[in-house]
């Protein structure tokens, strides 16, 4: 679905059988796939990606989760290799689902950014599971975090697939609402109604049984079918081309899209989902025309007999006396005129059907425009949620004007002025922002600046680049990175362990000396302007195993562990971190586990995946609630603020909405920020520097600034 609107067809996903030459085990096995990728994604991108899923799945033997990690991995790695060559504003990240029903069993494996739940018995299951660590989006990296799931479906349980944007626009006990014990038509119905005017891409799997369908008596050999009633209104349904044991549950296979009752029956070949579209008032018209074309094909391939007939009817009775001598006397030229008989009223006909659907495509978008039009003028002189429902209106209006004639001008403009009003009424700025180096390797990146020093922990690579920025901050001096660490590196003598996260700590009471620090597995090293890399004593020399982000205030270093559900701090002792942890909170905060980031000005913010943020001061909780902001944060990522300034923003980036929002100390709502362009699209960190009224954020491996504009 698309701004409330269903889709004539869903290239995101896919319901896929075995083909004749699968590999070992794979015979019996349903495919399902939905891809969710970010911004616009072209159909042959997506068709792309299903292929080398599929291709990599059915050809894998042994088993179904080898054959699903081959598979998302086989996707992933063509997903980056095609962001590699590609330009920024056309690299494509996202996740995807893919879940395989063999009998009553189902295998789910997840990579990037996706949605998947299933019901079982009267409850509801989310995966992944909302308090778990976000996985990387793919087409950052060539190595994927890939996750499994099993569960044994009986009649009346179901798997839906979504789109990761869906839990933060849906609450779950309004999926388990929508799902549980209600048939497929009335979950497809019940989740169309959820989705609203928003934009959702689903699948949605249930499990029927046996007994509760007419199946016809076949022998052993043969495959099972299986009719359903087509009294109530009947969705598009696949099954599997393979026969179903007879004491095993039936799949019922539904896209999220309206379509006529069909038959459903197995065929020897891959089954494609089957939709129909919703059409606009030239629908009569375009089935007249297949008709009309079938009909010509039959026509012309019975042209001998129909034809003769026809002309018979048509040419006057003289020229039918002339065509009978002809005839006698041996002429061949009767199926000719008898083909030009047919072909010339088809010809007609066919040039008035492309008349009539043209001038009632014309007529729609007429249509459209004007309703937008009316929206316009009636959100006018409105403000606030009043007018929103409107301005919202009138670019839905417009946009079903633009599917129709994808060149109208007035459309265009009518959603340019719709969506200006909407920034308006959200405080929303947009922003230019400028490309500063791309990295070409779609890891996940950490970002740290200490005056003209921007550097860039690459998790991907294992690797650390430092890039001198220009005097106005809006360039790179050099032309490119200096290398500052590379995998394999050994440092007095060690070689440390993957990386986690880096800090710029500045000199205090406690520190007499400037350096960037690492978190690694194995503990600490520091990065030096003057004297380079040196290594760093640190507690037990392992870091937490949960540790997520590394934060510094005052020279001591804190360490985000959600799997603790606790905030350690270190300080320092002879410049090193000697010290054993200490943990921040006095007992374990329930809370943390959800947390996915955290920014600390002398106050600690947590930011929850749940979008929620928690804000402490010595260890103990103090007021913060986010006010004035329409659109919650559905999806957040990264949280940042100015450790320069004091009372510094909050900055959270958003990637649901593409957009970074700027709070209060307080929480209130100050306005917030989407870019022309990708630059928002991947968000994987991001540096504020407010005293320069700049912000600097890398995403989908490319590193931007923006210049902020003063708050009016």
């Amino acid at each position: 679905m698309t701004a409330g609107a269903r889709q004539s067809t869903t290239p995101a996903t896919g319901v896929l059988t075995a083909p004749r030459r699968a590999a070992r085990g794979r015979a019996a096995d349903t495919l399902y796939v939905l891809i969710d990728l970010n911004g616009d994604t072209a159909s042959s991108v997506l068709d792309e990606l299903k292929r080398r899923i599929t291709d990599a799945y059915w050809s894998m033997p042994g088993s179904v989760t080898s054959a699903l990690r081959a598979a998302i991995t086989a996707g992933g790695e063509w997903l980056m290799d095609r962001n590699t060559t590609t330009p920024v504003a056309d690299r494509q990240t996202g996740g995807m689902t893919c879940a395989v029903l063999r009998g009553v069993e189902v295998y789910i494996a997840q990579a990037g950014l996706a949605c998947a739940y299933v019901t079982q018995h009267g409850s509801i299951e989310r995966l992944p599971a909302p308090d778990a660590e976000p996985m990387p989006p793919l087409g950052m990296s060539r190595a994927n975090d890939i996750r499994f799931a099993h569960a044994e479906l009986q009649p009346g349980d179901g798997l839906l697939l979504t789109d990761a944007r869906a839990p933060g626009r849906i609450p779950i006990e309004s999926i388990a609402n929508a799902m549980v014990d209600a048939g497929i038509e009335t979950a497809l119905r019940n989740l169309e109604h959820l989705a609203g005017d928003g934009d959702l891409i689903a699948l949605l799997v249930q499990v029927a049984a046996i007994p509760e369908m007419i199946a016809k008596p076949v022998g052993p050999a043969s495959p099972v079918v299986v009719e359903r009633p087509t009294s109530p209104p009947v969705r598009a349904v696949s099954t599997p081309s393979r026969a179903t044991p007879a004491t095993a549950s039936t799949p019922v296979v539904t896209p999220l899209a309206r379509t006529t009752p069909l038959p459903v029956k197995t065929e020897s070949a891959p089954i494609e989902t089957v939709t129909a579209p919703r059409e606009p008032r030239t629908a009569t018209a375009r089935a007249w025309l297949s008709a009309l074309v079938l009909g010509v094909r039959r026509g012309f391939g019975s042209v001998g007999t129909a034809g003769q007939a026809l002309a018979q009817r048509t040419l006057p009775e003289s020229t039918i006396a002339q065509r009978r001598g002809a005839r006698a006397a041996g002429s061949n030229h009767t199926p000719m005129m008898a083909g030009i008989a047919i072909g010339i009223p088809i010809v007609v006909s066919l040039l008035f059907v492309t008349i009539f659907i043209q001038r009632s495509t014309q007529a729609e978008v007429e249509a459209q425009l004007a309703e937008a039009q009316n929206e316009i003028t009636a959100a006018s002189p409105l403000t606030g949620a009043a007018a929103r429902a409107h301005w919202q209106s009138a670019i839905d209006k417009a946009n079903e004007a633009l599917q129709l004639a994808p060149d109208n001008a007035a459309a265009t403009q009518y959603i340019a002025q719709a969506q200006a009003a909407l920034d308006q009424i959200d405080h929303v700025t947009r922003v230019k922002p400028a490309v500063l180096y791309d990295f070409k390797s779609l890891g996940q990146h950490r970002l740290a600046l200490q005056g003209y020093s921007m550097f860039a922990l690459d998790r991907g690579s294992n690797q650390i680049d430092r890039l001198t920025l220009n005097a106005a901050g809006d360039g790179i001096e050099g032309g490119g990175p200096e290398h500052i660490y590379s995998p394999g590196v050994s440092i007095d003598n060690k070689v440390p362990g993957n990386l986690i996260d880096q800090v710029w700590v500045s000199a205090g009471e406690k520190r007499q000396t400037n350096a960037l620090i690492v978190l690694h597995q194995n503990g600490l090293f520091e990065y030096e302007l003057t004297f380079g890399l040196n290594g760093l004593d640190f507690g037990t020399n392992t870091a937490p195993s949960g540790a997520r982000r590394l934060r510094s205030y005052m020279a001591n270093l804190y360490v985000l562990d959600p799997a603790a559900s606790q905030i350690w701090r270190y300080s320092p002792k002879d410049n090193a971190y000697t010290e054993p942890a200490q943990p921040y909170f006095a007992q374990p905060v329930s809370g943390t586990a959800k947390a996915i980031d955290m920014a600390i000005d002398g106050n600690i913010y947590v930011l929850g995946s749940d979008g929620q943020i928690a804000k402490y001061l010595g260890g103990d909780a103090e007021a913060f609630q986010i006010n004035g902001l329409a659109e919650p944060l559905r999806q957040p990522v990264v949280i940042a603020v100015d450790t320069n300034v004091p009372e510094s923003s909050v900055w959270v980036a958003d990637q649901s909405g593409r957009r970074i929002v700027q709070l209060r100390p307080d929480g209130q709502f100050v306005r917030q920020f989407r870019a022309d362009g990708p630059a928002f699209d991947a968000i994987e960190d991001m540096v504020i520097d407010e005293q320069n009224h700049r912000l600097f954020v890398v995403s989908g491996g490319v590193l931007y600034t923006v210049q902020l504009p003063p708050v009016q």
